[in-house]
């Protein structure tokens, strides 16, 4: 505690706090402040001056670290970072009940990160942010409307940096046409009940992917790809956690189960004004059960569904997957 402590005060200060000042903040000697920001440095932290002139924060270690986040973000009070999982969403699925509601779990890489469908996503050590945060408490949202103002929250980050994303329907978020990170919400249902007990939001971004594997080509991308700059990890985790925050704040009023409902305005417009390929020639599934179908994408409902024109009039997709990708004609059909 004394160590995160210190570290906060340097974070936040105006200028250089010397080793007395810090020193009678904490009611311990200077020596002791001495050894904790050696060790601070030792972890990574990049930290200016001397003890008699003071200590500067100047920036935090490149790999996503626990104790910068937690000094950062006290709204966020149970936050975790751990070396390697195989999924984030695996592991807060496995523990959720011994976990706290608000509970932020990162992983520094994922060895099997999955999206929908079971598809995987790619996940390389300190190269992107994958994260998990649990919800317990009701009442809950929906996870369908989770999903879209999650996505809503990641553009917001983007274009505080100038950037241009879009959305994929329902969960993809796209950076000049190619993916550069995607959302999952699980959860469990109680009994017959059409309530959860708990929702698991799983996000994965690729932020410093420097090389896709082979199969990933011209369909992924990255922050450094897109601006030829890296960029830093747990400041872009700061940013994205606050956002969520202040997205869960946003949905707090709206709990409704129902497809029929209508979501918040606030949040459809936000999303219809993302939403990708409004407009374009799509295919539509699913596609690994069934021909996938030709059509025109409309734009969504206002319960978040997919209006898509079709042959035979407008088709309202619940869920499900759409492609822009050509197919041979013997594997389309219209509708």
């Amino acid at each position: 505690m004394i160590k995160e402590y210190i570290l906060s005060a340097l974070i936040f200060a105006d200028a250089p706090l010397s080793e007395q000042d810090l020193a009678d903040a904490l009611g311990i000697d200077r020596r002791s402040v001495r050894k904790r920001i050696q060790s601070l440095k030792t972890l990574g932290f990049r930290i200016d001056g001397t003890p008699s002139q003071g200590y500067l924060f100047l920036d935090a270690p490149d790999s996503l670290c626990e104790l910068f986040l937690r000094a950062r973000l006290a709204k966020a009070p149970h936050l975790h970072v751990l070396p390697s999982l195989s999924s984030t969403n695996e592991w807060v699925k496995r523990y959720w009940r011994s976990l706290r509601h608000g509970t932020f779990l990162f992983a520094q890489e994922q060895t099997k990160g999955r999206g929908r469908y079971g598809r995987s996503f790619y996940s390389p050590r300190n190269e992107g942010l994958y994260l998990s945060l649990l919800l317990k408490k009701p009442p809950l949202p929906s996870p369908f409307a989770l999903t879209l103002a999650s996505a809503v929250a990641v553009c917001r980050v983007l274009e505080a940096l100038n950037l241009h994303p879009s959305i994929k329907w329902v969960n993809d978020i796209f950076l000049n046409g190619k993916k550069f990170g995607g959302i999952l919400t699980e959860g469990e249902l109680l009994g017959r009940c059409n309530t959860y007990s708990h929702l698991i939001l799983g996000i994965g971004l690729n932020i410093n992917t420097s090389d896709f594997p082979s199969e990933l080509d011209g369909i992924a991308t990255s922050l450094l790809q897109e601006t030829q700059r890296c960029f830093s990890l747990n400041l872009f985790a700061v940013i994205l956690v606050e956002e969520l925050l202040h997205m869960l704040n946003e949905l707090s009023s709206f709990s409704s189960f129902s497809p029929q409902d209508s979501l918040p305005p606030a949040l459809l417009n936000s999303y219809r004004s993302r939403l990708f390929g409004v407009g374009s020639s799509i295919l539509y599934g699913p596609f690994e059960s069934a021909q996938p179908t030709k059509g025109t994408l409309l734009g969504i409902t206002d319960q978040g569904a997919l209006r898509i024109q079709t042959a035979h009039g407008v088709k309202t997709l619940q869920s499900g997957e759409i492609r822009w990708r050509p197919l041979s004609t013997s594997a389309i059909k219209d509708n």
